[in-house]
């Protein structure tokens, strides 16, 4: 039976770090590499990087207004300034609304943002809350994308 540190012949070796083995030092010095990318790659796998992405904590609205259809992003921050000024949104079965930066009107709404083409879109639960007709299934109006259809596709298989 052969192991790593023997050799075909069966002979025990040893390793000579100090001497002139030249394929043992390659061999420890893999081995050592090895060994620091594993722990490397376990610690930030556990441990993360501890910074957000930018723009991660941003969500992208829309005005519904037929005439204005502003696309803008808020943070969290804003996001709760905005509904703190209309409180009875959150506790209620209405949508919350935002009010547009461009026209001023509280017909803001959370986008629904095409994975295909990125540009925001007014998704049919905000259509059908504001009892606008909708069809099924939801597609992206800029690409045509079938939303539902498109996580399916490229959802990670588990």
């Amino acid at each position: 039976m052969m192991s790593l540190f023997t050799a075909p012949d069966a002979r025990p070796r040893c390793l000579d770090l100090a001497g002139r083995g030249v394929k043992d030092k390659l061999m420890v010095g893999g081995l050592a590499l090895l060994v620091v990318a594993v722990a490397v790659a376990v610690f930030f796998s556990i441990a993360g990087s501890g910074r957000i992405r930018p723009g991660a904590d941003e969500m992208t609205f829309i005005c519904a207004d037929a005439n204005c259809g502003h696309v803008w992003t808020m943070n969290h921050e804003q996001r709760q300034a905005a509904l703190a000024k209309n409180p009875r949104a959150p506790v209620t079965d209405e949508l919350p609304r935002f009010r547009c930066p461009k026209c001023n009107k509280a017909s803001g709404f959370q986008a629904a943002v095409c994975p295909s083409c990125g540009k925001a879109f007014v998704p049919n639960v905000v259509k059908r809350h504001l009892r606008r007709p909708v069809k099924w299934p939801e597609r992206c109006p800029h690409c045509g994308t079938d939303i539902v259809q498109w996580h399916k596709d490229h959802r990670s298989k588990r």
